[in-house]
């Protein structure tokens, strides 16, 4: 690990870890601060170009800097012995530098190679190396631990908790790169943060996924001089990517497997030592409890969302009608198993609530539980968002992304309207089910994954199948369970009970909660045939509430298929006559009115476009309401 030794000057003995990009100055945020009065606040960058190269660069500083007797101007390289020289300091730059107090090159053991179980309740080789060594290694070591533990502590998402340990630990242990994997056994994926330019190409190169997987599956921390190793040096990023030396820890919890910590050194670098795996593992202790608290986070946000839906919003599935009871009774024989389900049915029986309702009565209730609509999706970009991409696999992928199935692991996944995917796509999915498996684009294995794949379509997909638009295997391995929701038509029973519930929660939201329907208008309601079933009622009952004059909803407030009025009545002007733009304005108005300004949901009632609905509000000289 490079570093900077002030030989001369105010400070003199001092020495700094050069860790990647790094500003020398007076400033007390410089990641090198010098106690000298004719040093600038930020006087030098220095800059990591890649392995085992560095650049340095005046900042335009007062005094100007030197570099082996010649003042610089832009960006010089830094070679091992240079000398830096600013105000009174002068400081010795060596690209294999060691803090003061630690063992010389000469002195350093031959490599070696540990594989240890996980034992982070027992450090003791830890204690005794570090009680031993110098009282700045020591000092620093606990320090990182102490700044890892209050940020595990405090970090909700894997991002925060992966920059703060590359911050820590990068200069404690001298790696060259640092990464959190976080997931589920071999899909375990590096948690992505912010890297300037130079360090991002330094962390493109490969890293080692033999030694992750080995420790993953294994449940060993490994510390290894790869390219004396049999067992690595033959892979590919040793190669490439020039490693020297690398660890891995699993991050355990329990017999659960959350994630790993991977370091790795490269050039021409000193092998990590059995102590620097120590302090890995204590590392890896605090990693392990924060990603279980950031998982169990996430899990309590999910399930509040859910609350708050069907707190909020009408999200379960109402009805006693003889039809559902077939329904339910499937709900509750396949729920407890991981066996796929069909949902057939007409478009807005409730499809999505039925498979939510199977997903909360199974095993995996505390899992994700994603949701796809298939015919939102672009046929270019289809296999991608289920199935994930690597970072450069096409035009535009600026970086990697899980996908739908990966970011279902665990879970289940409602892929709706399944009958619009194409036919490539519907190859995929069908390995998906028959091996468990995912390709991302761009990336050359598979990944294994447990999803349970609940589908949906209001497609007749027996006559997609003869029509060749859907394939024959997939339509049987998809229709292994299979149940097909009843249309409100067969429901009537079912009608006054959803009406009620429909005008409380809209009567709420409006703060008009004692709206009843008058029994004219709750008969028009009866004898309709809803041929766009619960969602066209749900939306029906909305625009009632809204439109309601009195203490009751009659004729007409209906819509104009249920009989009610088709055109406003239009007080006031000559014979009853006025101008349509001071109507339209009224209307909006009024409509505005009764959604207390909530111009999303009226222009929902208005049945037009927000985008008109602003446009219209400027144009009568109301758009700030």
């Amino acid at each position: 690990m490079p570093t900077l030794e002030v030989v001369d000057g105010p400070g003199k003995g001092k020495v700094f870890p050069v860790t990647g990009d790094v500003v020398i100055g007076r400033e007390g945020t410089c990641g090198v601060r010098l106690d000298d009065g004719l040093v600038s606040r930020a006087h030098v960058n220095i800059r990591k170009d890649g392995p085992d190269l560095y650049s340095v660069r005046d900042r335009g500083s007062s005094n100007g800097t030197i570099v082996n007797g010649r003042k610089i101007e832009g960006w010089e390289k830094l070679r091992d012995g240079d000398e830096i020289a600013l105000g009174q300091t002068v400081l010795a730059f060596h690209l294999r530098g060691a803090v003061s107090g630690s063992p010389s090159r000469d002195e350093i053991s031959e490599p070696e190679t540990i594989i240890q179980k996980m034992q982070t309740q027992d450090l003791s080789i830890l204690n005794n190396k570090m009680a031993s060594s110098s009282g700045g290694e020591h000092v620093n070591a606990l320090r990182f631990l102490l700044d890892l533990a209050r940020a595990a502590e405090e970090a909700d998402r894997p991002e925060t908790l992966a920059q703060v340990l590359a911050d820590g630990i990068a200069p404690t242990i001298y790696a060259d790169r640092v990464f959190l994997f976080a997931g589920r056994d071999e899909n375990m994926r590096p948690v992505e943060r912010k890297l300037s330019k130079v360090l991002a190409r330094i962390y493109a190169q490969p890293y080692s996924t033999t030694v992750v997987k080995q420790a993953a599956r294994e449940r060993v921390a490994i510390m290894s001089c790869l390219p004396e190793d049999e067992r690595f040096k033959s892979a590919q990023s040793v190669a490439t990517g020039e490693i020297t030396s690398a660890i891995c820890v699993p991050l355990i919890v329990g017999e659960e497997l959350l994630g790993a910590l991977y370091l790795d050194r490269l050039g021409e670098a000193d092998p990590f030592t059995s102590t620097e795996l120590e302090l890995s593992t204590a590392a890896g202790l605090q990693c392990s409890m924060a990603l279980l608290n950031i998982r169990r986070l996430q899990e309590l946000r999910a399930t509040r969302d859910r609350l708050e839906v069907e707190l909020t919003g009408p999200s379960g599935f109402i009805g006693d009608s003889k039809v559902l009871r077939p329904v339910y009774d499937f709900i509750n024989r396949v729920a407890p198993t991981d066996a796929g389900v069909l949902i057939l049915g007409e478009s807005g029986t409730g499809k999505e609530l039925i498979a939510r309702a199977i997903h909360k009565a199974s095993p995996r209730v505390d899992r994700p539980f994603v949701i796809v609509n298939c015919a939102a999706l672009a046929e270019s970009l289809a296999e991608a968002e289920l199935f994930g991409h690597e970072r450069g696999a096409f035009t535009g992928a600026d970086k990697s992304r899980p996908g739908r199935f990966l970011a279902a692991d665990g879970g289940s996944i409602f892929l709706d309207e399944v009958g619009e995917l194409s036919e490539p796509i519907q190859a995929k999915l069908l390995r998906v089910l028959e091996e468990g498996e995912i390709a991302p684009v761009g990336e050359a294995g598979v990944r294994h994954i447990d999803v349970r794949v609940i589908a949906a379509t209001n497609r007749d997909l027996v006559a997609e199948v003869e029509a060749g638009r859907f394939r024959r295997d997939l339509y049987y391995r998809l229709n292994i369970l299979s149940v097909e929701l009843p249309p409100l038509r067969l429901r009537s029973e079912d009608i006054r009970l959803l009406i009620e519930h429909f005008l409380k929660f809209f009567g709420e939201r409006c703060n008009r909660p004692a709206l009843k329907l008058s029994p004219k208008a709750e008969e028009l309601c009866m004898r309709y045939q809803w041929p766009g079933n619960v969602r066209e009622l749900r939306n029906a009952v909305e625009r009632m509430v809204i439109m309601a004059q009195g203490e009751s909803v009659d004729v007409g407030d209906l819509p104009p298929e249920l009989g009610g009025r088709q055109t406003l009545a239009v007080p006031g002007g000559v014979g009853g006559m006025r101008p349509l733009a001071d109507v339209e304005r009224d209307h909006i108005m009024a409509v505005l009115d009764q959604v207390d300004g909530n111009k999303k949901r009226a222009a929902e009632v208005l049945q037009i476009d927000r985008s008109t609905l602003y446009a219209k509000l400027k144009q009568y000289g109301v758009d700030g309401v």
